[in-house]
Protein backbone atom coordinates (compact mmCIF):
# COMPACT_ATOMS: atom_id res chain seq x y z
CA UNK A 1 0.00 0.00 0.00
CA UNK A 2 1.11 3.75 -1.16
CA UNK A 3 -0.06 6.94 -0.44
CA UNK A 4 -1.35 7.96 -3.80
CA UNK A 5 -0.14 11.83 -3.74
CA UNK A 6 3.44 11.03 -2.80
CA UNK A 7 4.11 8.20 -5.65
CA UNK A 8 2.39 10.38 -8.56
CA UNK A 9 4.39 13.81 -7.53
CA UNK A 10 7.38 11.70 -7.49
CA UNK A 11 7.08 10.18 -10.46
CA UNK A 12 5.99 13.40 -12.66
CA UNK A 13 9.47 15.08 -10.99
CA UNK A 14 11.22 12.38 -12.01
CA UNK A 15 9.89 12.02 -15.29
CA UNK A 16 10.26 15.46 -16.01
CA UNK A 17 13.73 15.43 -14.84
CA UNK A 18 14.01 12.46 -17.19
CA UNK A 19 13.26 14.72 -20.45
CA UNK A 20 15.01 17.10 -19.76
CA UNK A 21 17.98 15.20 -19.53
CA UNK A 22 16.65 13.34 -22.43
CA UNK A 23 16.15 16.48 -25.03
CA UNK A 24 19.30 17.98 -24.01
CA UNK A 25 21.91 15.03 -24.46
CA UNK A 26 20.03 12.72 -26.44
CA UNK A 27 20.87 10.17 -23.89
CA UNK A 28 17.98 7.59 -22.78
CA UNK A 29 17.14 7.39 -19.29
CA UNK A 30 18.82 5.21 -17.14
CA UNK A 31 17.25 1.66 -16.68
CA UNK A 32 16.66 2.19 -12.98
CA UNK A 33 13.78 4.93 -13.72
CA UNK A 34 11.13 3.29 -15.22
CA UNK A 35 7.25 4.19 -15.35
CA UNK A 36 4.82 1.67 -13.62
CA UNK A 37 3.23 -1.11 -16.06
CA UNK A 38 -0.17 0.82 -17.72
CA UNK A 39 -2.26 -1.37 -15.68
CA UNK A 40 -0.22 -0.21 -12.40
CA UNK A 41 -1.12 3.62 -14.12
CA UNK A 42 -4.02 3.16 -14.86
CA UNK A 43 -5.11 1.81 -11.47
CA UNK A 44 -2.71 4.82 -9.90
CA UNK A 45 -4.47 7.35 -11.88
CA UNK A 46 -8.15 6.02 -11.04
CA UNK A 47 -7.89 5.56 -7.46
CA UNK A 48 -6.26 9.85 -7.58
CA UNK A 49 -9.45 11.14 -9.83
CA UNK A 50 -11.67 9.23 -7.39
CA UNK A 51 -9.81 10.39 -4.12
CA UNK A 52 -8.99 7.47 -2.91
CA UNK A 53 -5.85 8.07 -0.29
CA UNK A 54 -4.38 4.54 -1.04
CA UNK A 55 -4.30 2.11 -3.54
CA UNK A 56 -3.16 -1.56 -4.27
CA UNK A 57 -1.38 -2.50 -7.27
CA UNK A 58 0.30 -5.73 -8.59
CA UNK A 59 3.96 -5.96 -7.92
CA UNK A 60 6.68 -5.13 -10.39
CA UNK A 61 10.26 -5.97 -11.15
CA UNK A 62 12.56 -2.41 -11.42
CA UNK A 63 13.64 -4.24 -14.88
CA UNK A 64 9.91 -3.92 -16.27
CA UNK A 65 9.95 -1.28 -18.66
CA UNK A 66 6.64 -0.31 -21.15
CA UNK A 67 7.55 2.02 -23.54
CA UNK A 68 9.92 2.07 -26.45
CA UNK A 69 12.86 2.72 -24.29
CA UNK A 70 12.85 -0.27 -22.49
CA UNK A 71 16.30 -2.41 -22.64
CA UNK A 72 14.53 -5.34 -23.67
CA UNK A 73 10.66 -6.99 -24.32
CA UNK A 74 9.63 -7.95 -20.44
CA UNK A 75 7.55 -10.75 -20.10
CA UNK A 76 4.24 -10.48 -17.60
CA UNK A 77 5.84 -10.81 -14.67
CA UNK A 78 3.20 -11.76 -12.03
CA UNK A 79 2.94 -15.10 -14.91
CA UNK A 80 6.72 -15.61 -15.45
CA UNK A 81 7.36 -15.28 -11.11
CA UNK A 82 4.80 -17.92 -11.01
CA UNK A 83 5.87 -20.09 -13.10
CA UNK A 84 9.71 -19.94 -11.86
CA UNK A 85 8.13 -20.41 -8.47
CA UNK A 86 6.48 -23.42 -9.65
CA UNK A 87 9.34 -24.86 -11.46
CA UNK A 88 11.69 -23.88 -8.14
CA UNK A 89 9.67 -26.01 -6.05
CA UNK A 90 9.22 -28.88 -8.57
CA UNK A 91 12.89 -29.14 -8.60
CA UNK A 92 13.15 -28.70 -4.62
CA UNK A 93 10.69 -31.36 -4.47
CA UNK A 94 12.63 -33.82 -7.00
CA UNK A 95 15.65 -32.86 -4.66
CA UNK A 96 13.78 -33.54 -1.54
CA UNK A 97 12.96 -37.13 -2.85
CA UNK A 98 16.70 -38.02 -4.55
CA UNK A 99 17.64 -36.75 -1.10
CA UNK A 100 15.51 -39.28 0.77
CA UNK A 101 16.48 -41.94 -1.62
CA UNK A 102 20.39 -41.11 -1.20
CA UNK A 103 19.91 -40.88 2.81
CA UNK A 104 18.28 -44.84 2.72
CA UNK A 105 21.11 -46.03 0.42
CA UNK A 106 23.67 -44.56 2.42
CA UNK A 107 21.85 -46.25 5.93
CA UNK A 108 21.45 -49.52 3.81
CA UNK A 109 25.43 -48.81 3.06
CA UNK A 110 26.27 -48.28 6.59
CA UNK A 111 24.43 -51.57 7.92
CA UNK A 112 26.01 -53.76 5.59
CA UNK A 113 29.75 -52.08 6.17
CA UNK A 114 28.69 -52.43 10.29
CA UNK A 115 27.53 -55.89 9.30
CA UNK A 116 30.41 -56.81 6.97
CA UNK A 117 32.86 -55.20 9.84
CA UNK A 118 31.22 -57.03 12.56
CA UNK A 119 31.88 -60.52 10.89
CA UNK A 120 35.05 -59.48 9.57
CA UNK A 121 36.06 -59.00 13.38
CA UNK A 122 34.56 -62.40 14.59
CA UNK A 123 36.71 -64.21 11.46
CA UNK A 124 39.60 -62.15 12.94
CA UNK A 125 39.02 -63.28 16.94
CA UNK A 126 38.41 -67.13 15.50
CA UNK A 127 41.70 -67.30 13.77
CA UNK A 128 43.64 -65.12 16.63
CA UNK A 129 41.96 -67.66 19.16
CA UNK A 130 42.97 -70.26 16.51
CA UNK A 131 46.38 -68.82 16.56
CA UNK A 132 46.63 -68.78 20.57
CA UNK A 133 45.92 -72.28 20.91
CA UNK A 134 48.51 -73.48 18.43
CA UNK A 135 51.14 -71.39 20.00
CA UNK A 136 49.82 -72.59 23.27
CA UNK A 137 50.69 -76.45 22.25
CA UNK A 138 53.72 -77.98 23.01
CA UNK A 139 55.34 -79.17 19.40
CA UNK A 140 54.31 -82.25 18.12
CA UNK A 141 58.19 -83.70 18.00
CA UNK A 142 56.83 -87.93 18.01
CA UNK A 143 57.24 -88.46 14.40
CA UNK A 144 61.09 -86.47 14.42
CA UNK A 145 64.45 -87.21 14.71
CA UNK A 146 66.68 -86.15 17.60
CA UNK A 147 67.93 -83.43 15.23
CA UNK A 148 66.99 -79.76 15.79
CA UNK A 149 64.72 -78.25 13.17
CA UNK A 150 64.22 -74.80 12.87
CA UNK A 151 61.50 -73.81 9.71
CA UNK A 152 60.35 -70.20 8.57
CA UNK A 153 56.67 -69.88 9.13
CA UNK A 154 54.77 -69.67 5.76
CA UNK A 155 51.28 -70.12 4.55
CA UNK A 156 50.87 -73.91 4.37
CA UNK A 157 46.94 -74.62 4.01
CA UNK A 158 45.61 -77.21 6.10
CA UNK A 159 42.00 -78.05 5.78
CA UNK A 160 41.52 -74.51 4.43
CA UNK A 161 42.76 -73.04 7.13
CA UNK A 162 46.95 -71.39 7.33
CA UNK A 163 48.00 -73.00 10.22
CA UNK A 164 51.41 -71.03 9.88
CA UNK A 165 49.49 -67.75 9.52
CA UNK A 166 47.36 -67.90 12.28
CA UNK A 167 50.22 -68.78 14.48
CA UNK A 168 52.45 -65.97 12.96
CA UNK A 169 49.01 -63.95 13.44
CA UNK A 170 49.11 -65.00 17.22
CA UNK A 171 53.02 -64.10 17.52
CA UNK A 172 52.86 -61.21 16.19
CA UNK A 173 50.08 -59.97 18.57
CA UNK A 174 51.85 -60.97 21.42
CA UNK A 175 55.17 -59.49 20.50
CA UNK A 176 53.78 -55.88 19.56
CA UNK A 177 50.94 -55.83 22.52
CA UNK A 178 53.91 -56.54 24.66
CA UNK A 179 56.12 -53.64 24.18
CA UNK A 180 56.01 -51.26 26.75
CA UNK A 181 57.50 -47.76 27.70
CA UNK A 182 61.18 -47.40 29.45
CA UNK A 183 62.52 -44.59 31.11
CA UNK A 184 64.91 -42.80 29.06
CA UNK A 185 67.79 -43.18 31.54
CA UNK A 186 67.82 -45.90 34.78
CA UNK A 187 66.74 -43.47 37.14
CA UNK A 188 65.20 -40.91 35.11
CA UNK A 189 61.89 -39.32 35.91
CA UNK A 190 61.37 -38.68 32.15
CA UNK A 191 59.65 -41.66 30.20
CA UNK A 192 59.94 -43.03 26.01
CA UNK A 193 57.42 -43.71 24.37
CA UNK A 194 57.08 -47.95 23.81
CA UNK A 195 59.02 -49.06 20.81
CA UNK A 196 57.91 -49.72 17.20
CA UNK A 197 58.78 -52.57 15.33
CA UNK A 198 58.39 -54.30 12.57
CA UNK A 199 58.77 -58.42 12.30
CA UNK A 200 60.37 -59.31 9.50
CA UNK A 201 60.53 -62.98 9.56
CA UNK A 202 59.23 -66.09 12.22
CA UNK A 203 60.91 -69.20 12.40
CA UNK A 204 59.55 -72.05 14.66
CA UNK A 205 61.87 -73.86 16.53
CA UNK A 206 61.94 -77.77 17.07
CA UNK A 207 64.29 -79.53 19.33
CA UNK A 208 63.30 -82.81 20.43
CA UNK A 209 65.78 -83.77 23.23
CA UNK A 210 64.98 -80.61 24.77
CA UNK A 211 61.54 -80.58 25.07
CA UNK A 212 61.93 -84.23 26.29
CA UNK A 213 64.27 -82.54 29.14
CA UNK A 214 61.36 -79.42 28.99
CA UNK A 215 58.89 -82.49 29.75
CA UNK A 216 60.67 -84.01 32.26
CA UNK A 217 61.01 -80.59 34.56
CA UNK A 218 57.16 -81.05 34.25
CA UNK A 219 56.99 -83.76 35.94
CA UNK A 220 59.46 -82.55 38.39
CA UNK A 221 57.25 -79.86 39.42
CA UNK A 222 54.33 -81.59 39.24
CA UNK A 223 55.66 -84.00 41.83
CA UNK A 224 56.60 -80.95 44.25
CA UNK A 225 53.57 -79.36 43.55
CA UNK A 226 50.91 -82.33 43.51
CA UNK A 227 47.99 -79.44 44.12
CA UNK A 228 49.25 -77.52 41.45
CA UNK A 229 51.38 -74.21 42.22
CA UNK A 230 50.29 -70.60 43.40
CA UNK A 231 49.56 -68.03 41.06
CA UNK A 232 51.77 -65.50 39.86
CA UNK A 233 49.76 -61.83 41.04
CA UNK A 234 50.03 -59.27 37.97
CA UNK A 235 51.10 -61.61 35.51
CA UNK A 236 50.50 -60.34 31.96
CA UNK A 237 52.17 -62.86 29.89
CA UNK A 238 50.89 -65.94 27.71
CA UNK A 239 49.55 -68.37 29.63
CA UNK A 240 50.10 -72.45 28.20
CA UNK A 241 48.36 -73.71 30.68
CA UNK A 242 48.35 -77.64 30.07
CA UNK A 243 44.78 -79.25 29.56
CA UNK A 244 47.47 -82.96 30.15
CA UNK A 245 47.13 -81.73 34.12
CA UNK A 246 43.38 -80.59 34.21
CA UNK A 247 42.62 -77.48 36.42
CA UNK A 248 46.12 -77.67 37.81
CA UNK A 249 48.13 -74.69 36.91
CA UNK A 250 52.15 -74.92 36.83
CA UNK A 251 52.83 -71.71 35.71
CA UNK A 252 53.78 -72.19 31.96
CA UNK A 253 54.34 -68.54 30.22
CA UNK A 254 55.88 -67.86 26.62
CA UNK A 255 58.01 -65.31 27.98
CA UNK A 256 60.84 -63.24 25.82
CA UNK A 257 64.49 -63.69 26.15
CA UNK A 258 66.94 -61.06 24.79
CA UNK A 259 70.58 -62.13 23.92
CA UNK A 260 72.80 -61.11 21.37
CA UNK A 261 72.24 -62.27 17.44
CA UNK A 262 74.21 -64.43 16.74
CA UNK A 263 73.00 -66.14 20.55
CA UNK A 264 69.48 -66.91 19.31
CA UNK A 265 70.58 -69.35 16.63
CA UNK A 266 72.95 -71.27 19.61
CA UNK A 267 70.00 -71.36 21.90
CA UNK A 268 67.78 -72.79 19.27
CA UNK A 269 69.94 -75.70 18.84
CA UNK A 270 71.63 -76.15 22.39
CA UNK A 271 68.65 -74.97 24.91
CA UNK A 272 69.27 -72.16 27.51
CA UNK A 273 72.30 -72.87 29.71
CA UNK A 274 71.54 -70.49 33.09
CA UNK A 275 75.62 -70.88 34.17
CA UNK A 276 75.62 -68.46 31.92
CA UNK A 277 73.54 -66.05 32.56
CA UNK A 278 74.17 -62.66 33.13
CA UNK A 279 77.46 -62.70 31.39
CA UNK A 280 77.04 -59.51 30.06
CA UNK A 281 74.72 -57.61 31.77
CA UNK A 282 74.96 -58.66 35.44
CA UNK A 283 73.02 -60.99 37.92
CA UNK A 284 70.83 -58.94 40.37
CA UNK A 285 68.91 -61.71 40.88
CA UNK A 286 71.22 -64.36 40.81
CA UNK A 287 72.67 -67.04 37.87
CA UNK A 288 70.96 -67.88 35.76
CA UNK A 289 68.47 -67.09 32.57
CA UNK A 290 66.21 -64.21 32.80
CA UNK A 291 63.21 -63.64 30.89
CA UNK A 292 60.71 -61.05 30.59
CA UNK A 293 56.71 -60.48 30.01
CA UNK A 294 57.84 -57.43 27.66
CA UNK A 295 59.32 -57.90 24.73
CA UNK A 296 60.52 -54.14 25.12
CA UNK A 297 62.91 -55.11 28.30
CA UNK A 298 64.26 -58.26 26.15
CA UNK A 299 65.26 -55.96 23.34
CA UNK A 300 67.43 -54.30 25.52
CA UNK A 301 69.87 -56.99 25.42
CA UNK A 302 70.02 -57.66 21.81
CA UNK A 303 72.76 -56.92 18.75
CA UNK A 304 72.04 -56.07 15.42
CA UNK A 305 72.50 -57.45 12.05
CA UNK A 306 75.12 -54.57 11.57
CA UNK A 307 77.03 -55.59 14.71
CA UNK A 308 80.09 -57.58 14.58
CA UNK A 309 80.06 -60.99 15.79
CA UNK A 310 81.63 -60.73 19.79
CA UNK A 311 79.26 -56.77 19.91
CA UNK A 312 77.86 -56.86 23.33
CA UNK A 313 74.36 -55.37 23.65
CA UNK A 314 75.99 -52.07 25.11
CA UNK A 315 78.11 -51.75 21.88
CA UNK A 316 75.20 -51.76 19.49
CA UNK A 317 74.62 -48.24 17.76
CA UNK A 318 72.40 -49.47 14.92
CA UNK A 319 69.02 -48.51 15.84
CA UNK A 320 67.62 -49.75 13.00
CA UNK A 321 69.40 -52.54 12.54
CA UNK A 322 68.08 -56.48 12.42
CA UNK A 323 67.29 -58.10 15.70
CA UNK A 324 66.03 -61.19 17.39
CA UNK A 325 64.12 -62.49 20.07
CA UNK A 326 63.86 -65.93 21.68
CA UNK A 327 60.04 -66.81 21.98
CA UNK A 328 60.03 -69.63 25.09
CA UNK A 329 57.98 -72.07 27.12
CA UNK A 330 58.69 -71.37 30.54
CA UNK A 331 57.99 -73.09 33.49
CA UNK A 332 57.89 -70.87 36.47
CA UNK A 333 56.44 -73.55 38.56
CA UNK A 334 56.25 -72.45 42.47
CA UNK A 335 57.93 -69.08 41.71
CA UNK A 336 59.80 -66.92 44.68
CA UNK A 337 58.64 -63.32 44.51
CA UNK A 338 61.26 -60.72 45.22
CA UNK A 339 61.93 -57.18 46.19
CA UNK A 340 64.88 -55.40 47.40
CA UNK A 341 66.60 -59.01 48.66
CA UNK A 342 70.34 -59.35 47.74
CA UNK A 343 70.50 -61.89 45.46
CA UNK A 344 73.12 -61.55 42.88
CA UNK A 345 75.77 -64.53 44.18
CA UNK A 346 72.97 -67.16 44.05
CA UNK A 347 72.98 -69.93 41.52
CA UNK A 348 70.21 -71.93 42.23
CA UNK A 349 66.66 -70.94 43.48
CA UNK A 350 65.98 -70.10 47.17
CA UNK A 351 64.04 -73.00 49.57
CA UNK A 352 60.30 -72.79 50.55
CA UNK A 353 59.51 -73.46 54.11
CA UNK A 354 59.25 -76.68 53.21
CA UNK A 355 62.65 -77.69 52.22
CA UNK A 356 61.77 -77.63 48.65
CA UNK A 357 63.00 -75.48 46.16
CA UNK A 358 61.62 -72.84 44.72
CA UNK A 359 61.10 -73.66 40.60
CA UNK A 360 62.05 -69.61 39.73
CA UNK A 361 62.11 -66.45 40.82
CA UNK A 362 59.72 -63.14 39.84
CA UNK A 363 60.93 -59.94 40.57
CA UNK A 364 58.40 -57.77 41.36
CA UNK A 365 57.83 -54.26 39.89
CA UNK A 366 59.04 -50.95 41.89
CA UNK A 367 55.04 -50.33 42.18
CA UNK A 368 54.80 -53.47 44.02
CA UNK A 369 57.83 -52.48 46.20
CA UNK A 370 60.64 -54.12 43.64
CA UNK A 371 63.27 -53.18 42.11
CA UNK A 372 62.27 -53.22 38.31
CA UNK A 373 60.32 -50.91 36.51
CA UNK A 374 59.07 -54.30 34.25
CA UNK A 375 58.67 -58.22 36.18
CA UNK A 376 61.71 -60.40 35.28
CA UNK A 377 61.40 -63.85 35.91
CA UNK A 378 64.85 -65.87 36.28
CA UNK A 379 65.27 -70.34 36.13
CA UNK A 380 68.29 -71.85 37.18
CA UNK A 381 67.70 -75.05 35.52
CA UNK A 382 67.91 -75.77 31.74
CA UNK A 383 64.83 -78.34 31.61
CA UNK A 384 62.41 -75.21 32.87
CA UNK A 385 62.65 -73.66 29.47
CA UNK A 386 62.39 -74.76 25.96
CA UNK A 387 62.73 -72.49 23.01
CA UNK A 388 60.33 -72.03 20.45
CA UNK A 389 60.32 -69.02 18.37
CA UNK A 390 62.50 -66.61 17.16
CA UNK A 391 61.33 -63.44 16.05
CA UNK A 392 63.78 -61.22 13.70
CA UNK A 393 62.23 -57.43 13.91
CA UNK A 394 63.14 -54.23 12.95
CA UNK A 395 62.83 -50.46 15.08
CA UNK A 396 60.70 -48.32 12.94
CA UNK A 397 62.70 -45.05 11.18
CA UNK A 398 60.36 -43.45 13.46
CA UNK A 399 61.09 -45.54 16.57
CA UNK A 400 61.92 -43.06 19.49
CA UNK A 401 62.03 -46.22 21.81
CA UNK A 402 64.82 -46.22 24.72
CA UNK A 403 66.76 -48.29 23.32
CA UNK A 404 66.63 -46.30 19.73
CA UNK A 405 67.62 -43.24 22.18
CA UNK A 406 70.76 -45.40 23.70
CA UNK A 407 71.74 -46.64 20.39
CA UNK A 408 72.15 -43.53 17.90
CA UNK A 409 76.00 -42.91 18.03
CA UNK A 410 74.69 -39.12 18.77
CA UNK A 411 71.78 -37.68 20.79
Amino acid sequence: MVRLSRILAAEREVWALAKVTATASDVKPPDMWMQYPADAAASLEEAYQSGQPTCKVRPIRRTEATDERAAHPQPDVPQSHAEECSAMRDQIKALEEMTGQLRQQLDASRERLAQQRQFHQHCFRLLMEMGRQAIARRPDCSAATAAVSQRELQGTLLGGVCEDEVKAMAIRSLFSESMASHRIEIKSLEWCPPPKVVVTRLVEVKNPVRQTLYEAGLHEVLQRNPKGCSPIPDITAFSCHCAQFGSMDLNEFLLFHGCPLHTCEQIASRGFDPQRGGEAVGAMFGKGTYFAQNASKSDFYTTCSECSRDAAHGDCSHPHGERCLVLARVLLGQSKPVTTEKLKGITRAPERQDGEPYDSITALTKEHGGRVDHMEFVIFKEQMALPQYLIYYRHAEDCWCHNCWRRWPKH
